[in-house]
């Protein structure tokens, strides 16, 4: 979170020994802190998704967190994403 960020929205990766370690700067002018964490949340769940079916495409992955699978499933409306 960084209000001083020279960019609206970025993203780092680094590699560290047996993990990957993920930095995401934003200006909060711009974003709300609960916009980023559910930004987060969803890159989680869809890094785990191509771990667990690395032959997938993006398009066959779903990066919903369990709320929003517990939200459309309730209301028996869906979404997808547009990659």
């Amino acid at each position: 979170e960084n209000n001083e960020s020279k960019f609206d929205f970025s993203f780092y990766c680094f590699e560290e020994r047996d993990r990957f370690d993920c930095l995401f700067g934003y200006r909060t002018a711009r974003f709300q802190h609960e916009t980023i964490e559910l930004l987060k949340q969803r890159l989680y769940v869809l890094i785990d998704s191509i771990l667990v079916n690395p032959d997938s495409t993006l398009e066959d992955l779903d990066a919903r967190v369990e709320l929003e699978k517990e939200l459309a499933e309730d209301s028996g409306e869906d979404f997808e994403f547009d990659f």
